[in-house]
Order: C-alpha cells, then structure tokens, then sequence
C-alpha cells in the first residue's frame, strides 16, 4: 500500500539552458497535499513546475529518514 508521492520539481526556461529537474519524496497520501508540502519545505514558487510521477511506499519514506507528514530529497533507496 502506498503512504506518499514521488515529486519531480522542474525549474528554469529550457531555452536559456537553465532547466533543473530535482526529485522529492513527500509522505503524504493525498495529490494536493502531497505537492504543497513539498511547495513549502523547500521554498518552492509557481516558477516551478511539480508533477506527480509515483506513489511511494512507506517503506521507502523510512529508508529516507522521514516520517508522516514530512518531505524530503528522494535517492534511490533499494
């Protein structure tokens, strides 16, 4: 059963060369939420273009070191 979301975060204008893709694990169920607090914990604005890409387990949130309700950078933990 997934707990969460994987993010990716998109900045930057392509056209100029400046666009970063950052990937972020947020512990909580919901679509909306998930992207707001991953929004908030990082500062994000509407310059960025978040999009959800998969649901995470819960198991991989502990392997992250988070805990319900807390978003972090996402590596790939195996």
């Amino acid at each position: 059963m997934f707990e969460g979301w994987l993010i990716q975060v998109t900045s930057g204008d392509p056209r100029d060369g400046q666009q970063d893709v950052s990937l972020y694990a947020s512990w909580e169920p919901k679509e909306d939420a998930a992207v707001l607090l991953v929004m908030k914990t990082f500062n994000l604005t509407e310059d960025h273009i978040c999009s959800m890409v998969i649901d995470l387990p819960k198991e991989t949130f502990e392997k992250l070191g988070l805990q319900p309700g807390q978003a972090g950078l996402y590596t790939d933990v195996e």
